[in-house]
């Protein structure tokens, strides 16, 4: 016997089994998976926290610096700031996970899922029930017809009651069949359906978090930009720079300067002084050692003056022979920068705008006004003289003086520099008397005709060179000659 429905029926139990089955497998393997996930991401998040906190960290340490530094410090601080919130949106998501699917799962799980099975009974039972009466209708109805096949008289009407019996049972089983598979079909889109709204739920808060990577990444480009000319420094490390000179503004030509105080410009001056001076070569010599010019025989009681702040202008030519140094031309203007260091001076040339290391002997102090007598004899320029330049000048004695003899030795024309010595002549070798001079007190006689010799000069040179040289000083003594059996004694 065969029913109409029976494909329905077939269906129906084809939707209860996968529901028993199919379904129930899926969302335990949703369930272990999901719990695993969700460990995984609490690793993560606190790995990230970290992570973020360092990059914040840095950023900010990056913001401190100058010279441009400071624009990519900022942008590395907007990025760890995005990375945070990005991250705090990934943690309530991570929390959404648990909350909005795995744990409404193992409830659905524990309750309504279960109810698949019980309602694939509940329509096996019903359906037995009510294909029993059309079975038995069905049996009846053959029976009947078998047994007035051979008769004459044919019962008509008695046929048409069990046919109406058989119909009245089918219509109960077809509508029952249909009923079950109509409750099926609604348990198995119910459950699914249950499942996607939870998954839509933590897409959605996915989503927000994917959505505000986009808000907050919006500045890529910008600093993209800012990192764009890794050896090209920006206008603002010009202006960190242009600070240091400041206080110096040139005026009618000419230079002075225009600033709250000294200290003022120490301090401005002070950090960069000390990175420039360490840059200097293990090679350059002090003060004394690097001079030429006699300036040695000068009194110990004579120390150089300290250097002037403010501008000077160069007198002499000077050639740069290392790269820390700085070249300049007769009549230059440099503004002076920092402190003196062993004779020499870090500036800058208005002229030729570089900045470097320069010997402060070529150099004069260039002042608005007249300069006094006693600092123009003490100044750069005229440092380089010998004592006996500065006997050469006589000043008008005091009356209870002795007078000088032009003859003696002490008061004799000497050269401008201890290479420049004159014959020896024969000389008596009875020495003359003579009174010492004050030579500090003695004005000087400033140089102009030759510079003095660059400041890279070994000290060892000069006192050999002196020392084998004729003195002018003692040109008119003679040595005694001495007679001694010493085989050790020198031969003169």
């Amino acid at each position: 016997m065969k029913s109409g429905t029976d494909e329905v029926h077939k269906l129906t139990e084809t939707v209860y089994k996968n529901l028993v089955e199919n379904f129930s497998y899926g969302v335990r393997q949703i369930l272990l998976t999901g719990k695993a996930y969700y460990k995984a991401l609490q690793v993560v998040t606190s790995t990230a926290q970290a992570y973020n906190e360092a990059l914040g960290q840095f950023g900010a340490e990056a913001r401190l610096c100058r010279g441009g530094t400071e624009e990519i410090g900022e942008a590395i601080h907007q990025i760890a700031e995005a990375q945070r919130a990005i991250q705090a949106r990934l943690k309530d998501s991570a929390k959404a996970l648990f909350s909005e699917l795995i744990l409404p799962l193992e409830q659905k799980m524990e309750k309504d899922f279960k109810k698949a099975s019980s309602d694939v009974r509940k329509y096996s039972q019903g359906h037995k029930l009510v294909m029993s009466p059309f079975i038995k209708a069905y049996d009846t109805l053959k029976k009947f017809r078998k047994k007035t096949k051979n008769k004459p008289v044919y019962d008509s009407e008695k046929e048409a009651n069990h046919m109406r019996s058989l119909g009245k049972c089918q219509e109960k089983l077809d509508e029952y069949r249909i009923q079950g598979l109509r409750s099926a079909l609604l348990e198995e889109r119910r459950c699914h359906c249950f499942v996607l709204q939870r998954l839509c739920s933590v897409a959605h808060l996915d989503y927000g978090v994917h959505r505000q990577g986009v808000d907050v990444y919006v500045s890529l480009r910008d600093w993209e930009d800012v990192c764009s000319n890794p050896h090209q420094l920006p206008p603002s490390a010009d202006r960190v720079i242009a600070d240091f000179m400041d206080d110096y503004q040139p005026m009618n030509g000419g230079t002075e300067y225009h600033g709250n105080g000294h200290g003022y410009l120490h301090r401005d001056t002070q950090s960069l002084h000390n990175g420039l001076r360490r840059s200097k070569s293990s090679q350059e010599l002090s003060w004394n050692r690097g001079r030429l010019d006699g300036t040695q025989t000068l009194p110990h009681s004579m120390s150089p003056p300290p250097a002037p702040q403010g501008r000077v202008q160069a007198t002499y030519n000077f050639t740069a022979t290392q790269e820390n140094q700085m070249s300049f031309t007769d009549g230059d203007i440099i503004v002076l920068m920092g402190e003196k260091s062993e004779g020499w001076q870090y500036g800058h040339n208005m002229n030729t705008h570089r900045m470097g290391w320069f010997p402060l002997s070529f150099t004069k102090p260039l002042t608005s006004g007249r300069s006094s007598p006693d600092f123009k004899a003490l100044s750069p320029s005229n440092r380089t003289q010998s004592v006996g330049d500065m006997l050469d000048v006589h000043p008008p004695p005091p009356p209870d003086h002795l007078q000088y003899d032009p003859g003696l030795p002490g008061n004799m024309r000497r050269p401008n520099s201890l290479y420049d010595c004159p014959p020896q002549t024969n000389s008596s070798p009875q020495r003359q008397p003579s009174t010492r001079v004050n030579a500090v007190n003695t004005p000087v006689r400033q140089l102009s005709n030759n510079p003095p010799p660059p400041p890279l000069q070994d000290h060892a040179t000069i006192e050999e060179n002196v020392n084998h040289q004729n003195n002018p000083m003692f040109a008119s003594v003679s040595l005694r000659k001495a007679q001694t059996n010493d085989r050790s004694a020198p031969k003169f």
